[in-house]
């Protein structure tokens, strides 16, 4: 209803700036006269006609449009943390952001936060930035993570305290010949059943996600990024987390050798439910300047006017959001050679572009 409101009085607006514009009387034409002659070249003030009155809408439009899903925290760990992380019980001897460069990994060790255990190491989380109650979707990618003793696990946690917790993690359970994603609950130190997901396709780097609706937490995975499988949904706490984070650990398995699990990002993106708006048509997106979005984007990132962008600062954009944007052509993109991180969500690029520019940085993740 706020965008409706707020799309209504863009155009109200633009209604009274045209019935405001000061015109020359005009004298009625004779009889024998043809229509009047449009005003010529030489006009230095810009006629009505001139005036693209689409353009201005489609820009109100876009605004609008872009505040409904929104990043609301990132941090692509090249080498520095970008957030305000809390570390709880750390033990920096096993966490690095240059053991494998562009992540943050964290060297599992024997301790967890289940039931009566408290000997957990290195749990990183960020107070969540969202008001009480906010509907929020976190996500990260594991990089090379290959669990192999029981209990060895790399994932994502909201957390109040050790005793009330949910966490989606990659989990290795030897003692059941397999390897298992696993959905865990605790609350008020008593810890729900846990839910097993197995059969998702191995690969080198792998995505996971938590999206939360009111009390009910959603918990997917992606093999490659862009498309996410929903293998449940189930309740937990009140529906505010105090904090989210990352969790990597060996449980209570005290023989299980310490093995690196490397995070590639943290994302944390606030979520509405409810009928989306839809995006311009196919016609307009064919007019829109791709280039200018493009570099809109990265004088954002940068803290400069777009008009100041140079060649020089494409090659230091690392990570640059684009969600709901009219981005159409994904071509500009192929400029930032040191981008490691495209977010696409709710644009009209095709399959075959994001496949094309994959080519081009194949070291790009592209979230959609």
């Amino acid at each position: 209803m706020r965008n409706i409101i707020s799309i209504t009085l863009i155009l109200s607006a633009l209604l009274l700036i045209s019935g405001c514009r000061r015109k020359e009387p005009v004298s009625p034409p004779s009889a024998g006269s043809r229509e009047p002659t449009p005003p010529s070249a030489s006009t230095t003030e810009p006629t009505q006609e001139k005036i693209d009155n689409a353009a201005i809408v489609r820009k109100a439009v876009a605004s609008q449009l872009k505040n409904h899903e929104s990043v609301v925290a990132f941090d692509d760990f090249d080498g520095k943390l970008n957030l305000d992380w809390q570390i709880l019980n750390a033990d920096p001897s096993h966490y690095s952001l240059t053991k494998k460069p562009g992540t943050l990994t964290i060297t599992t060790q024997k301790g967890g936060f289940r039931l009566s255990n408290m000997n957990y190491k290195n749990l990183f989380l960020i107070e969540n930035p969202l008001a009480k109650g906010k509907n929020f979707q976190i996500t990260t990618c594991l990089v090379s993570f290959k669990p192999s003793a029981d209990y060895q696990q790399a994932g994502l946690v909201c957390f109040n305290d050790p005793d009330n917790y949910i966490k989606w993690v990659d989990e290795s359970r030897q003692t059941s010949d397999r390897r298992d994603f696993v959905l865990i609950r605790e609350t008020q130190g008593s810890v729900a059943p846990h839910v097993f997901v197995n059969g998702i396709p191995r690969a080198e780097r792998l995505w996971l996600r938590i999206t939360k609706r009111g009390d009910r937490y959603e918990y997917s995975s992606s093999a490659d990024g862009e498309s996410y499988r929903s293998h449940g949904e189930l309740p937990w706490g009140d529906g505010s987390p105090k904090w989210i984070g990352l969790v990597a650990e060996n449980g209570s398995n005290s023989s299980a050798p310490e093995i690196d699990a490397s995070f590639d990002f943290f994302e944390v993106r606030s979520e509405s439910i409810g009928v989306k708006p839809s995006l311009p048509s196919a016609a307009t997106q064919e007019k829109i300047d791709n280039a200018a979005i493009v570099r809109k984007a990265v004088a954002s990132q940068l803290k400069k006017k777009p008009e100041d962008v140079n060649e020089g600062d494409y090659a230091k954009v690392t990570s640059l959001d684009l969600s709901r944007s009219l981005l159409s052509d994904l071509t500009p993109i192929k400029e930032l050679k040191a981008l490691k991180t495209l977010h696409l969500s709710g644009t009209k690029v095709s399959d075959e572009q994001v496949a094309e520019l994959k080519k081009a940085l194949p070291k790009l993740t592209i979230i959609r």
